[in-house]
This record gives structure tokens, sequence and C-alpha cells, in this order.
């Protein structure tokens, strides 16, 4: 049985909703959760009028191990 110590600990991997958008885990220390922050796509058009769309990388946060963040989806071991 898992005790309590680890049982409510953030895993890499979770999905948990931070300031209201889905955040993905990406690692876990003793003193720190890293996430994953996805930033909106941008979109403009080039001088030859085509329109251009790409991805931004996600910005990262550190949080505690053990925040109380709703956990929307948990990855299986």
């Amino acid at each position: 049985t898992p005790d309590m110590s680890t049982s409510f600990r953030l895993q890499p991997g979770d999905l948990i909703k931070w300031e209201g958008q889905p955040c993905r885990v990406a690692r876990v220390t003793e003193s720190a959760a890293t996430i994953a922050i996805r930033r909106p796509a941008r979109e403009f058009t080039t001088l030859f009028g085509k329109t251009v769309r790409f991805q931004p990388k996600p910005r990262t946060a550190y949080i505690s191990p053990n925040s109380e963040v709703e956990i929307l989806n948990r990855q299986a071991p």
C-alpha cells in the first residue's frame, strides 16, 4: 500500500490544471515539479501574402511537487 507522503505527490506525465489551463508535468524532484505551459499558436502573414502559423515551445514553470492542484489525467506506471 502506498504511504500518504507519495500518494498525492505529482508524477511525470500527469496532466494538471494550472492557472485555468491544462499543463503536463515534465519532471519531478524532491524540491520542485517542472510543468510545461502551452503558449497559443502564432499566426502572421508574410510579405508574399501567405499566412503562416506556428506553435511556440511551451513555457516552463516550477511548482511544489506536493501542490494541491487538480490532476486531470494520471499516466499509468
